[in-house]
């Protein structure tokens, strides 16, 4: 469960770094 949570969020962030990345 924690794993799977981490994972998510590693995620969210990488996709968000892509969003900003993009605006950037």
């Amino acid at each position: 469960m924690y794993c799977l949570q981490g994972w998510l969020t590693y995620k969210i962030m990488w996709k968000i770094r892509i969003l900003n990345s993009c605006n950037g």
